[in-house]
């Protein structure tokens, strides 16, 4: 749990340092600014703070401790994970609008200090060596963060629908990566289409602000919001222990009567959470539904009984066929990708004066030459074929790159190699 949490609070510390070493002044927290940003992510860790603030507030007065820390490693996961992952280039200033650095500056601050706050008495030592560093940046504190009155929530930055619109935003991307996962299609490598069913109508007005992020997350170039029912098909199951429970006797016809509903039926419970069986009214605690997609398994990878435990409001079905423009697409990502990690591993700044060299061999280097502007702009240097390079320069980085399983029906055991030439 700390681990997490030290690495975002690191991550804030070095581009606070790069703020103020690329506009030679201070960074003084500003509260203000991170309630007012228009970024939908602000505005939801924002929102998902006052609600763990809350529910820690209430749950210590009562002296329920043991409820508290579950919850704060699941805001620290929600933080990591989702935000500062998701706003790694705005930390990093790497938009055209400097006033956005600076927000997401000022909300991940606000965030971490809340936080240091909250996990104080869980976490003593810990988070007063965090809370030490983290006053620097303020005009005003307490000496120490166990002085500090515990965090009330702010209503101003309380907003429930934006955490709602999240949290069916994190369902439908994971369920993407599951789908992915079970065919071995990479991350990197884009798709067609992604169908999307809701157990809730609503829930697609409700998904507007996010799209952008559902886009880039899922990697394919279209969102259906599907109402076809006919690609979905409902499998009602009786719980029978709790169904004995309360039916006795009568058990037996209601189970039946159960596996009988039609599918506009089970649709309305789903949406509903409940329904009237033979006189009795019967719940999701009574009546398990599991959806089946009945469209084709060729070219689509659905969502399984097990992703709908986990995310019961929403089932997909992700378009696998991969098409010649796909597959190139794929490799140019990859390949930007693997450049990205050697100037890593060879130790390079992002401002140093580099230049990329590749050589490889048709068709392989067809596709290179018809993508160099886009190579380079993605990785903000130079990028060239082997023969440019002067003799005279010796590479500070080299590695490879083999295409992935997918592009072999165009790219068939095909190698690239770089150099990276640094200019002093």
């Amino acid at each position: 749990m700390l681990l997490p949490w030290f690495n975002a609070y690191r991550f804030l510390v070095q581009n606070v340092q790069e703020y103020e070493t690329k506009t030679e002044s201070k960074f003084t927290p500003d509260l203000s600014m991170a309630i007012k940003s228009e970024n939908v992510m602000d505005k939801w860790i924002l929102a998902a703070l006052q609600t763990l603030v809350a529910f820690s507030n209430t749950e210590l007065e009562a002296y329920r401790l043991y409820t508290v820390l579950p919850r704060l490693v699941e805001f620290i996961e929600q933080l990591t994970n989702w935000y500062v992952r998701l706003n790694r280039n705005r930390l990093r200033g790497n938009t055209d609008c400097s006033n956005d650095h600076l927000t997401a500056l000022n909300t991940l601050f606000e965030v971490l200090l809340t936080t240091t706050k909250t996990l104080a008495p869980f976490t003593p030592f810990f988070t007063e060596h965090v809370y030490q560093n983290l006053r620097k940046c303020l005009p005003e504190s307490e000496d120490s963060v166990h002085f500090t009155e515990y965090p009330k929530p702010n209503l101003d930055a309380v907003n429930e629908e934006i955490e709602a619109s999240v949290s069916i935003m994190q369902s439908i991307i994971e369920l993407g990566r599951c789908a992915r996962e079970r065919r071995k299609i990479a991350h990197r490598q884009p798709l067609d289409e992604i169908l999307v069913f809701l157990q809730n109508s609503e829930d697609e007005r409700k998904l507007a602000p996010v799209m952008q992020y559902l886009y880039d997350e899922l990697n394919v170039k279209r969102i259906v919001f599907s109402n076809d029912t006919s690609l979905l098909s409902y499998v009602p199951s009786p719980v029978f222990t709790v169904l004995g429970k309360k039916l006795g006797k009568q058990m037996k016809s209601v189970a039946a009567a159960i596996k009988s509903l039609s599918q506009e039926q089970l649709a309305d419970f789903l949406k509903n959470g409940k329904i009237v069986v033979c006189e009795h009214e019967l719940g999701t605690d009574e009546i398990l539904v599991s959806r089946s997609f009945v469209g084709d398994a060729e070219i689509y990878e659905p969502s399984n009984d097990s992703d709908l435990a986990n995310h019961p409001s929403v089932s997909i079905a992700l378009n696998v066929q991969l098409t010649p423009e796909l597959i190139k697409e794929g490799v140019i990502r990859h390949i930007v990708n693997r450049i990205q990690r050697l100037r890593k591993e060879s130790g390079i700044l992002v401002s140093d004066d580099i230049d990329v060299y590749y050589n490889t061999v048709s068709p392989l280097l067809d596709l290179l030459q018809e993508n160099t502007d886009l190579i380079s702009k993605r990785i903000g240097k130079n990028f060239s074929p082997l023969s440019r390079k002067t003799e005279d320069t010796t590479p500070v980085g080299t590695g490879n790159y083999v295409c992935a399983p997918e592009a072999s029906s165009l790219y068939p055991e095909t190698e690239v190699t770089f150099e990276i030439i640094k200019h002093n």
